[in-house]
């Protein structure tokens, strides 16, 4: 970041996690690890707003990567369809290129994550978590 800030531009994109900061059961580590990131990547969002180097944090929603089916998710056990890859790019680039904090992609998501409390969030991750893991 200093390297960005002394040429007074650049750009820097931080993978999150969407739900990490409500906690997700049975993803503890990954969660909390993923809650940091949002936290520091803000911070650094706003402590370098005046340099001309932009930093972004992806709030990931699910999308469609291999990474679901490692975490038991099939098209027939999940709540809602995952964005595609092109999507997530599309809308974080154009978040990074405006300076934006954080971008959620997806507008379902969006509404999805402003809409639902999170006590009911975390329960129904929970449930579906240990569903399609087989922990019992």
């Amino acid at each position: 970041a200093s390297l960005f800030a002394k040429k007074r531009r650049g750009g820097i994109l931080i993978t999150g996690a969407m739900g990490s900061t409500i906690g997700v059961p049975y993803m503890a580590v990954e969660s909390g690890t993923k809650s940091f990131v949002q936290g520091f990547s803000k911070a650094l969002n706003w402590e370098l707003k005046n340099t001309g180097v932009h930093v972004t944090v992806l709030v990931t929603p699910p999308t469609q990567t291999p990474v679901l089916a490692q975490l038991g998710f099939r098209p027939d056990n999940m709540p809602s369809k995952p964005v595609p890859v092109e999507q997530c790019v599309s809308e974080s680039l154009d978040a990074l290129n405006r300076n934006q904090p954080s971008i959620l992609p997806g507008r379902f998501y969006r509404i999805m994550n402003s809409i639902i409390p999170e006590k009911l969030n975390r329960q129904k991750m929970g449930e579906t978590m240990k569903a399609n893991n087989n922990i019992k």
